[in-house]
């Protein structure tokens, strides 16, 4: 079971990319991930991807959230986190509807 005091990240690849990222201050990847791949990563406080070498070829779900594109295909982006409070952000799969 999986608990939600952690923050839980799936990365599906879409499209090969260049990844170096970083969990808790911590250095957790740095290679190419490859299209069709998966990668789950947890965290007490923060992902942090120091470098996305293909801001399109990332799907990124976060606690079972998804989290809006990083960038269109091609374009690299660098120091994009994700912690409690972007997560707070984003909109939960179920539609709840306000009164």
């Amino acid at each position: 079971a999986s608990s939600p005091d952690k923050l839980q990240l799936d990365v599906r690849i879409v499209e090969d990319t260049w990844v170096i990222l970083q969990v808790d201050g911590q250095p957790a990847l740095n290679q190419v991930l490859r299209a069709g791949e998966t990668r789950k990563l947890e965290a007490e406080n923060e992902i942090r991807f120091e470098v996305v070498g293909n801001a399109g070829g990332l799907e990124l779900t976060l606690n079972g959230r998804p989290v809006p594109a990083i960038g269109p295909r091609g374009k690299v982006v660098r120091g994009f986190s994700l912690d409690w409070e972007t997560l707070k952000g984003f909109a939960v799969t179920t539609t709840a509807t306000t009164p």
